[in-house]
């Protein structure tokens, strides 16, 4: 997730915070060798202005389109991102304190 983070520099779009959980599926192959051949990412990206939203979404799709390690992979690469912006996690931390 390198990628985003300097595309979303160079676009001027602050990130917050970026989280990126993923899984995969393990498979063992006729050849009794292992391979990966699906992924999904699913980046928490946590904006620090509402309006970043949309663009954000578009720089997560145009980061993996470009990525040179997601490229360079024969594995499907799902990309599943979500959205944040510091109010929204700043309202939901005071929401399960209580």
């Amino acid at each position: 997730m390198t990628t985003l983070l300097a595309i979303a520099g160079i676009s001027r779009v602050e990130i917050s915070t970026l989280e990126v959980p993923a899984t995969g599926e393990m498979v063992r192959g006729d050849d009794r060798l292992y391979s990966i051949p699906r992924m999904v990412l699913r980046p928490q990206i946590t904006l620090a202005k509402e309006e970043d939203r949309e663009r954000a979404l578009r720089l997560a799709h145009k980061a993996e389109q470009v990525c040179l390690v997601s490229r360079s992979m024969t594995s499907e690469i799902r990309l599943e991102p979500k959205i944040l912006v510091d109010a929204d996690v700043r309202e939901t931390d005071v929401l399960e304190a209580l």
